[in-house]
């Protein structure tokens, strides 16, 4: 169960993927994230669009956080249009397939049919063989700058097991090493932990805790051996 619900937290976190639960269906688009000092740029006459995906801008308006930002060429006008503070999806299954990544920012507004929202940047990715770049689509308004592009990366990919393999031995990896670590600083901390006979704490059991402390014990006992070594040729030095 625990297992399950990390493995959620990672898979709903991760803001570079996504799994269609309903088809089976996986998204990845790692490679659009770009350089912060190289963000995409779309020219739409007398402003520029500003943003990268799933990552901010190193430069954005007045040192905002932002992933998407709205500039005007002659003026200092800026606005941002964007952030990854809040990411979600939605499938695209129309003429074409695809995913849109939504970018949403806090500051509210009113939509062109008066319904009040927050104005969010919409990532389109439209499934094809061939790769093209961002283009500013039309249903942009006051509330919403959506990009499109048609690339690969819209395709969905038949989801297979191998990738929540992946996440659940990372997860346990993660796990172990935690544990490994708690034990560790305990053993170096607490001196007496692991001696039942002389604490009212309980140990761990099994093969490999009585290694673990098998090796930490060892490991305390030849640094005092060596510290006792090395005082002594002090002491020895001094009287010289």
């Amino acid at each position: 169960m625990i297992i399950t619900l990390l493995f959620i937290y990672v898979i709903a976190e991760d803001p570079m993927y996504h799994l269609n639960p309903e088809t089976s269906e996986e998204f990845s688009w790692d490679e659009l994230m770009r350089d912060p000092n190289d963000p995409y740029i779309v020219d739409a006459g007398d402003i520029f669009y500003i943003f990268n995906v799933g990552a901010n801008l190193k430069e954005t308006c007045k040192g905002q956080k932002a992933s998407a930002i709205k500039k005007s060429k002659f003026s200092d006008y800026c606005e941002v249009v964007g952030t990854t503070d809040k990411v979600s999806f939605r499938w695209i299954n129309h003429h074409n397939k695809g995913i849109a990544i939504e970018y949403w920012t806090k500051e509210m507004c009113y939509s062109w049919n008066e319904h009040a929202t927050y104005k969010k940047t919409t990532i389109e990715l439209l499934c094809s063989d061939d790769e093209y770049d961002f283009e500013l689509a039309s249903r942009t308004d006051t509330c919403e700058v959506e990009f499109s592009k048609k690339t690969y990366m819209g395709c969905p990919q038949k989801y297979t097991p191998f990738v929540w393999l992946r996440v659940v031995w990372s997860i346990l990896g993660a796990i172990l090493v935690v544990s490994t670590l708690f034990a560790c600083m305990t053993c170096i901390f607490e001196d007496d932990y692991w001696d039942e006979e002389e604490t009212n704490q309980v140990a761990p059991s099994g093969p490999v805790w009585k290694e673990m402390k098998t090796i930490v014990r060892k490991g305390k006992s030849w640094g005092k051996s060596t510290y006792s070594q090395i005082k002594y040729a002090n002491s020895e030095y001094e009287k010289v």
